[in-house]
């Protein structure tokens, strides 16, 4: 299963917490061209995601974006002017 790092779990909380009003909002992660992901705000998941809560956030993906993601680790960094940049990599051995 995808694993959050403590500090994207910071950020995806924050986020979230600024963009959607219930408690039951996430960030969704999705497939996007030339085998790269996006992500948005979502108020709840749909009935066919996977959902992943760890470290104070949670995370919804569609089936197929969850097996691509199963071995991996979202991390995130913010910039000096507050540019939110996700990352994703091999889970460490």
């Amino acid at each position: 299963m995808l694993t959050i790092t403590e500090n994207a779990g910071l950020v995806v909380s924050d986020i979230v917490s600024r963009a959607v009003t219930t408690d039951t909002g996430g960030l969704r992660i999705v497939e996007a061209p030339d085998d790269q992901f996006a992500v948005t705000v979502a108020d709840a998941p749909t009935e066919t995601e996977v959902v992943t809560e760890q470290a104070g956030a949670r995370v919804f993906m569609d089936a197929p974006v969850a097996a691509v993601l199963d071995d991996k680790v979202l991390d995130a960094r913010v910039d000096d002017d507050g540019a939110v940049q996700f990352l994703i990599a091999v889970q460490p051995s």
